[in-house]
């Protein structure tokens, strides 16, 4: 159900506001909400990397929380009110 939830109210209506096909705009989101620095040491050298979270792991708690962030997101940065999961039929 979350992830149906999240392709049709959340990745569709985002995609088609900003341009992007569902993948690009999924793994836009992903970079944006579910990705991480990390710091390598390699030769002596700190070198950061960013790890992209994968959303199919996610627990429903953890998935919840990156469609809250992103609704959020939506509405304060882009004013696009996303439908809420109570809203989706």
């Amino acid at each position: 159900m979350q992830n149906n939830y999240y392709w049709a109210c959340i990745v569709q209506p985002l995609g088609s506001e900003l341009g992007y096909f569902p993948d690009e705009m999924h793994d836009t989101l992903k970079v944006k909400f579910a990705s991480e620095w990390q710091s390598i040491e390699i030769n002596d050298k700190q070198i950061g990397l960013q790890t992209v979270n994968s959303t199919a792991r996610m627990n429903t708690k953890d998935f919840e929380v990156y469609a809250d962030q992103i609704r959020i997101w939506a509405l304060t940065e882009l004013g696009i009110r996303l439908m809420l999961p109570n809203e989706f039929n």
